[in-house]
């Protein structure tokens, strides 16, 4: 009988597709000229295991009182973000 053994391999993956984004993300953020992403990082993201969504995490000099103008900026320039990725990254699906 040949049982699949459950791996870590599955967060491997999600870890690795997660480090590909982060490099992808950051670098077309600096790519963009909109001055309120001017200071902003990309410093950590995190895959759902099916890789159909990501979350990513930023920080920025702003600070705290910036949040909202950089989710703003963020949100506008989503499409271009994803479809950055949806041109580098060698995946089936790109996360949203």
């Amino acid at each position: 009988m040949n049982r699949r053994r459950r791996s870590n391999r599955t967060y491997a993956r999600t870890d690795r597709v997660a480090e590909l984004l982060r490099e992808i993300i950051a670098d077309e953020l600096d790519r963009i000229e909109d001055d309120r992403i001017e200071w902003v990082s990309v410093t950590t993201i995190d895959v759902n295991p099916e890789l159909s969504q990501a979350t990513v995490f930023y920080s920025s000099l702003a600070g705290p009182e910036g949040d909202a103008e950089i989710l703003e900026a963020l949100g506008e320039h989503r499409a271009r973000l994803q479809g950055a990725v949806a041109r580098q990254a060698r995946i089936r699906r790109t996360p949203e």
